[in-house]
């Protein structure tokens, strides 16, 4: 009797409102979890940079040159500074502005992404070593190209070592930090966000190279040195080793230009054995090549924008 009044009483839950079954062990709030929106399936991603966001942290990167120009320009013309410090200065107009916008456009649009990362795990000797042979080697690679362009188009670099100390720190120290908190820690690491680091990448790396269009070789260089950084800030998520090694890259290249007395030398002139520098060129073709490889399967971990692969398992 107890047995089918217990029965009874099951089948008269069953046949009222239904019962959901509670949750084996390890399973409990897992309806809660697994519940998404009606057409809201798929990795979420950041609301913030659309494209036209990135648009405009572009166009404010592009007034702030103007500004800085300004700047400079007055202060050489009031006599108040020397060419080096105007020229300093205007530099720190030009990227600070377009930082302090683009945070400000983060915080009005609702970014939730954390960006500017200074994580000190990224900075191993060995990451920024590598870093620092890749960019080297890359530079070696489009060095034909680079023969291509009129030597005239190198002027506006040769005129930097005329310029003094104040210049020299400016491209040493000043501009990797402020370009890599721009390009890097802000351009690629919100993009990456919302479109993935490959598209982060890419976007930095172009808008890297157009800030460098007074001079189309240093561009053309400009855009493969930002395509190791961006690799380099996607495996480390840390802008401590593409400062350090955007430092070094920069340090190389102003030494040089200053112990050839400001002229620009290829390395094929500075080796001067044809021979040898074959062999110096297919070094570097091999160097970059196992750099593009590791680099391709470090990407293809993270292709996803972050919280996609753990949205899809929550989903699934």
């Amino acid at each position: 009797m107890e047995r089918e009044t217990s029965d009874n009483r099951t089948g008269g839950a069953a046949a009222g409102l239904s019962v959901r079954p509670v949750p084996a062990s390890g399973e409990a709030g897992a309806e809660n979890r697994t519940m998404t929106p009606a057409g809201s399936e798929g990795p979420r991603r950041e609301a913030f940079p659309t494209w036209r966001d990135v648009l405009a942290m572009l166009g404010m990167l592009v007034l702030g040159t103007l500004a800085g120009g300004v700047v400079a320009g007055l202060l050489l013309h009031t006599g108040s500074a020397s060419q080096g410090l105007a020229m300093f200065v205007g530099y720190v107009v030009q990227f600070s502005s377009a930082i302090l916008f683009s945070l400000w456009l983060k915080v009005v649009r609702g970014g939730g992404r954390p960006l500017l990362r200074f994580s000190l795990r990224g900075g191993s000797p060995v990451i920024v070593l590598w870093g620092v042979i890749l960019t080297f080697a890359a530079s070696v690679v489009i060095e034909p190209l680079l023969e291509l362009f009129p030597e005239e188009q190198f002027a506006p670099l040769q005129q930097l070592v005329g310029m003094g100390g104040w210049m020299m720190l400016t491209s040493v120290v000043v501009a990797p930090v402020m370009e890599e908190i721009f390009f890097r820690g802000i351009v690629q690491e919100s993009v990456a966000g919302r479109h993935g680091p490959v598209a982060g990448i890419l976007t930095a790396s172009v808008i890297f190279a157009a800030a460098h269009y007074t001079v189309p070789p240093q561009a053309l260089n400009a855009f493969c040195v930002a395509l190791v950084l961006g690799c380099v800030y996607a495996r480390t998520r840390s802008l401590v080793p593409v400062i350090l090694i955007h430092a070094v890259n920069n340090a190389i290249a102003w030494f040089t230009m200053v112990l050839e007395d400001g002229r620009i030398e290829t390395t094929r002139a500075m080796i001067g054995d044809e021979s040898v520098y074959r062999i110096v060129y297919a070094v570097a073709v091999a160097v970059l090549a196992a750099g593009c490889v590791q680099m391709f399967f470090s990407l293809r971990r993270r292709k996803r924008p972050e919280g996609a692969s753990g949205d899809n398992k929550l989903n699934a």
